[in-house]
């Protein structure tokens, strides 16, 4: 009778050990996915962060251009956008990237700030020296 009780003992503490493992396991995948995600997520960050830069930079170029092509004595970019100099436009179209452009006379300065698909902003001071 000994025996059997033996056996049955040991079928317990096998099934035991066995929820200790697959609680250990579900742990272990449990953290790994947090892990990951927060990973994925960081990623994202800097890639929206490097396009916002990247949209800021081409709307200061977009800036110069225009304060030297458009831009004159009879339309100075601190007319409030007047012709196209100052102001919110759309980069990248169909992208999410939007630039936005200001400009103040007193110091000369443009502030340009790239924002990409409305989670990061960038933005990028140029001193403006032309006519």
């Amino acid at each position: 009778m000994k025996a059997n009780g033996d056996k049955k003992q040991s079928g317990q503490i096998l099934l035991f050990v066995i929820f200790i493992i697959i609680f250990l396991m579900l742990f272990v995948t449990l953290f790994l996915t947090k892990t990951l995600a927060r990973q994925s997520k960081s990623s994202n960050n800097i890639v929206n962060s490097v396009q916002s830069f990247y949209v800021a930079d081409s709307g200061s170029e977009y800036a110069l251009y225009r304060f030297t092509n458009v831009c004159s004595s009879t339309n100075p970019p601190s007319e409030g956008g007047e012709g196209g100099c100052i102001g919110r436009f759309s980069l990248l179209d169909g992208y999410g990237g939007e630039c936005t452009i200001l400009y103040d006379d007193a110091t000369r300065k443009m502030s340009i700030t790239g924002d990409y698909k409305d989670q990061t902003s960038r933005a990028i001071e140029l001193t403006w020296s032309g006519a």
